[in-house]
């Protein structure tokens, strides 16, 4: 009774570990948006875009400053008076302390304080859209490193299907030549496939461990940590070029950056413009000023008041700065007008290209199933047909061969169609939702 109960104990805690390690794509999702360092570095650089943003950081806002000064001195004073009298004095005390607190603010300079707001707001959304590309790429990333573990992990039964099939023909040539009615040499050619399929099999245990190392990494966890994927990735609704060409225009990250670019481009122009017009200043401050000496005509002297005042300027020349940098603004306008029309031709050219991909994998993958189904019925019939001796052991390795050529064809469709189907989402900027 007493190892019945460590047996179930085993047991369950066997269970919960394997539940505890099971993840599904969702899951890895959701961890890789919380803990994968370039996207936590995206939205920290999207937060700082967030925060220049404000009317303080355009110039809207006057600036207060303070400032304090105590100096002291001890000098030798002699002092003659053109009335005769004169004063010395050695190592006389002096010292001076102010304080003044004054505001500078600037009411109108050209309107730059407008277009620099505006051009803030600008970099917020490039901030935000250059962050989720960051984040696109990476959850793409997540994903097909999600789909390639699930692969290794089908091909690895696939190696483990063949090893055993493998084993009963070992089984059967043993069983023969025990009986008399087979060959030694059938049953080290038997031997022999089982070894090659062993060792292949060992090989593909290696690919699914390094693509549990990968995922593990994209996730921000231990390399080491356990994993086991849950969800078989259907290959999903098929995707309509037209469609996505039309969602790709208006919600790429890649060309809402360009965009962005261009705009931003357009406001550092009138910026420059600006500096052509007069700027106008409000200035203000309280102080308060005591002094005091040992020699001198006064002992004491403090003041306190209140000065405020406006000043008007305006650029007469400056080495002809203003007009280099309207030049370079314009030359910036055209580039950016040109990176423009080349990301949405790279654009249009990478959807061609993954649809083509796209498609062609749907079709291997229809004929793939197809393909495997008739494999199977033929392993099945080789494989009786061995038992009965009405077959050889090359024809019964070929229909073998054959089988788990075609479903390992398969995964690798159904692969290539979820890689595919996943890029095409990213590039018309709707794989986040």
């Amino acid at each position: 009774m007493k190892k019945f109960s460590l047996c179930l104990l085993f047991l369950s805690q066997l269970l919960l570990a394997q539940a505890q390690n099971e993840l599904s794509l969702s899951e890895a999702i959701r961890l890789g948006l919380e803990k994968n360092y370039a996207i936590r570095i995206a939205r920290n650089d999207q937060l700082i875009a967030d925060n220049n943003h404000s009317l303080g950081n355009a110039g809207f806002l006057p600036i207060v400053s303070a400032q304090f000064d105590q100096n002291n001195a001890n000098n030798d004073t002699r002092q003659e008076f053109l009335s005769g009298q004169s004063l010395e004095r050695d190592n006389a005390k002096s010292d001076n302390t102010s304080a003044t607190v004054g505001l500078t603010w600037t009411i109108f300079d050209g309107l730059k304080m407008f277009t620099t707001y505006e051009k803030l707001g600008e970099l917020k959304k490039l901030g935000e859209a250059d962050a989720r590309v960051r984040i696109e790429a990476t959850v793409a990333t997540i994903i097909q490193a999600y789909a390639q573990l699930v692969q290794t992990k089908q091909q690895l039964l696939v190696a483990d299907k063949n090893v055993a099939i493998s084993e009963e023909r070992l089984q059967l040539a043993e069983d023969r030549f025990f009986l008399g009615s087979g060959s030694k040499l059938e049953v080290l050619n038997a031997r022999v496939d089982l070894n090659a399929d062993k060792s292949a099999r060992l090989n593909q245990q290696q690919l699914l461990d390094e693509a549990r190392v990968n995922l593990n990494e994209l996730l921000g966890r231990p390399a080491d940590m356990a994993l086991s994927p849950t969800d078989t990735l259907q290959t999903g609704t098929i995707l309509e070029m037209e469609q996505l060409r039309n969602d790709a225009l208006k919600q790429n990250p890649a060309l809402l950056i360009a965009e962005s670019n261009r705009r931003i481009a357009k406001l550092e122009l009138k910026e420059v413009q600006s500096a052509l017009l007069p700027r106008v200043d409000l200035l203000g401050d309280y102080h308060w000023n005591r002094s005091s000496s040992e020699a001198g005509f006064l002992a004491s002297n403090q003041n306190t008041g209140i000065n405020y005042g406006v000043r008007a300027s305006i650029n007469l020349f400056n080495g002809f700065q203003i007009q280099r940098d309207r030049q370079n603004a314009r030359i910036r306008i055209e580039s950016a007008n040109m990176q423009l029309e080349q990301e949405r031709l790279a654009l249009d050219a990478g959807l061609n290209k993954v649809y083509l991909l796209y498609a062609n994998a749907l079709q291997m993958l229809e004929l793939e199933n197809e393909n495997l189904e008739v494999a199977a019925q033929n392993l099945d019939v080789a494989n009786e047909r061995f038992k009965i001796g009405a077959q050889t052991a090359l024809e019964l390795r070929e229909a073998q061969r054959q089988y788990i050529a075609a479903e390992t064809r398969l995964i690798q469709a159904r692969y290539l169609v979820i890689v595919s189907r996943t890029e095409l989402l990213r590039l018309s900027g709707k794989l986040l939702s």
